[in-house]
C-alpha cells in the first residue's frame, strides 16, 4: 500500500471485525489482547492494564480515574 512520500507499507494492522467494534473500549480492549498474548508466552502474569478499574457507586465513576501524569513529570504533590 502506498502511503504517499515514499513510504510504502508491506503489512498492516487491522482486526475489525465486519460488523465494527460496539464502542471504543472494545476496540481498545482486542488490541491489547492481541498484544498482550505475545508478552504473556515470554513472561507470564504480564499485562496492559496498568490501572486498577474506578470504584463502584462513586457518582461520576465514568470518569474516575487516577491521574498519573503529574506524577511522572514529576511535579505532582
Amino acid at each position: 500500500m502506498n502511503l504517499g512520500n515514499g513510504i510504502v507499507a508491506k503489512h498492516s494492522f487491522s482486526r475489525q471485525p465486519d460488523v465494527g467494534y460496539r464502542d471504543y473500549h472494545e476496540k481498545m480492549a482486542t488490541y491489547a489482547a492481541i498484544l498482550c498474548g505475545p508478552a504473556t508466552a515470554l513472561k507470564a502474569g504480564v499485562t496492559p492494564r496498568t490501572f486498577a478499574a474506578p470504584e463502584a457507586g462513586d457518582d461520576n465513576e465514568m470518569f474516575n480515574y487516577t491521574e498519573t501524569a503529574s506524577d511522572r513529570a514529576g511535579v505532582g504533590a
